[in-house]
């Protein structure tokens, strides 16, 4: 089984050109070929759209582009890119996805996050550390971690993203620090 989680981000024309020129027909590929299951994550993080989540908003776009609905599964709590791969991983092991996949049976082989490009390094570094820590049962292998870039920002705001790196791990290993930016982040965005 192979899992793909996009990454919540604000939709705005730029995504859904982005999404229909490059992510959709990843997406339709995988399907065709092989046995994955969708996750989007992405909580309620633009006041624009204050009724849906990033996640219920990036579905709404995937079941109008014809992805089936059967396959496509939300988690919508996430407003970090931390948090995307946290809240899907804590699913997965309380067996939120347990019909679409199960881990503890070392079902799971693959799993591609789908996000904006600046995250790439930030999800590839934190991915398997996060999964050790919601299956630290050893005999439990730790499935490949993959990334399908969008190129989302300008390269120069991208640079600004991946720059952020260093406080991202810094937070990592100090959690009253990412406490503190979540709750910056919160009052920021709203």
């Amino acid at each position: 089984m192979k899992l793909v989680v996009i990454l919540g981000t604000y939709r705005n024309s730029k995504y859904d050109e982005i999404a229909r020129n490059s992510l959709l027909p990843w997406l339709k590929g995988k399907k065709k070929k092989e046995n994955t299951a969708i996750i989007v994550s992405g909580g309620y993080t633009n006041p624009a759209t204050c009724l849906l989540s990033e996640a219920e908003d990036i579905v709404k776009l995937l079941l109008e582009e014809g992805i089936p609905q059967e396959k496509l599964f939300m988690e919508l709590g996430a407003i970090t890119t931390r948090q995307n791969i946290e809240f899907v991983l804590k699913k997965l092991a309380k067996g939120d996805f347990e019909d679409i996949v199960d881990v503890k049976k070392n079902k799971l082989k693959k799993v591609t996050f789908a996000g904006e490009a600046g995250s790439e390094k930030e999800v590839l570094w934190l991915a398997p550390k996060i999964f050790r820590k919601y299956f630290p049962d050893k005999d439990i292998s730790i499935p490949e971690f993959d990334f399908y870039r969008l190129l989302l920002l300008s390269s120069k705001e991208r640079q600004q993203k991946e720059k952020k790196l260093i406080i991202m791990k810094i937070a990592y290993y100090l959690p009253p620090v990412d406490w503190i930016l979540t709750f910056l982040r919160r009052i920021y965005v709203f």
